[in-house]
Order: structure tokens, then C-alpha cells, then sequence
């Protein structure tokens, strides 16, 4: 992409070229681009039938040479949007993502949660109320799982 000094060049050198005052102050790089492309289309309007734009057209002051669109046709189809006439919905097997699929519920990776008004520390450090929790963060083996069957027994952790 060209810097704003390259877009603002052009700009004005075709501003000089059209004899038209060219103000590219305060515009940002997409405010300048859109600048140069509606130039570069009133300067392909303006030269011979066949619509052919000279391959670089000069800065302004004569200093270098910036590439420009070479057909008046490539600047207008630069510029306007282009429609699909298709509706994406996103449910095409080739789309990535797309929308959830009816009946498939997310995997439920953890089957305890601390209960409300409790905390219990584990391994990642306190864990608070309606937090997921697992034998695994409690101790290894069935150590773990003896001390999450314990919580469970005294009501500090919910099996869900």
C-alpha cells in the first residue's frame, strides 16, 4: 500500500495535470486513496477514445513518478462494489465455522463446580463459587479423586 506522501504526490500532480486545487490535508490513507482513485478516473475520462492512461504519472513539482491505473475501466471498477448476488448464511459445508448444528450441545469438560458461598484451593490456586473444578487440579490419581468425592459428601463442591 502507498504511504500518504506517494497518495498526496499523486494527487496533486493529477490535481495539476486536471487544473483542478487538489487539498489532501487532514485526510488519512483511505481518504487519499479514494482521492487518487477518483482523479485517475477524471484524467482517463479526459485523454484519447481508446482510454488508455500514460504507465506513471508524474508528482507533483516533477519529482518522480508514481504508478497510476492504466484504463479509465479499472479505476471505475476500483471504486465501485461489487454485489454477490448469493446470500451467505454461512450453513455451506466449505464455510468454516457456519452456524451451530441443531442438537449438538459444547462438551462438558469438567462435572463439579463449587457450590455457592464456598471456596476450596486447589492446585491453580482458590477456587470460588459456581467454578468448575476437577479431581485432577485436587490431587493426582485417586487421591484427587477421594478428596473431590470428600467435598462433594460435605456440600463444598456439586456434582452436575
Amino acid at each position: 500500500m502507498p504511504s500518504n506522501k506517494e497518495l498526496t504526490d499523486t494527487a496533486l500532480g493529477l490535481g495539476q495535470k486536471l487544473g483542478v486545487e487538489v487539498v489532501t490535508q487532514g485526510l488519512n490513507n483511505a481518504g487519499l486513496v479514494a482521492l487518487v482513485e477518483e482523479l485517475t478516473g477524471e484524467f482517463a475520462a479526459t485523454l484519447p477514445s481508446d482510454g488508455k492512461a500514460p504507465s506513471v504519472i508524474p508528482a507533483a513539482g516533477g519529482q518522480g513518478t508514481l504508478p497510476s491505473v492504466v484504463a479509465a475501466s479499472d479505476a471505475v471498477a476500483a471504486v465501485a462494489p461489487v454485489a454477490s448476488p448469493d446470500i451467505v448464511d454461512g450453513s455451506d459445508e466449505a464455510t468454516v465455522g457456519g452456524p451451530p448444528q441443531p442438537g449438538t450441545l459444547p462438551a462438558q469438560r469438567y462435572n463439579y463446580m463449587v457450590a455457592e458461598g464456598k471456596s476450596v484451593t486447589t492446585r491453580r490456586g482458590p477456587v470460588g463459587a459456581f467454578q468448575p473444578i476437577s479431581a485432577q487440579e485436587l490431587g493426582d490419581g485417586n487421591a484427587g479423586e477421594e478428596v473431590l468425592q470428600g467435598l462433594v459428601a460435605s456440600g463444598h463442591v456439586s456434582k452436575l
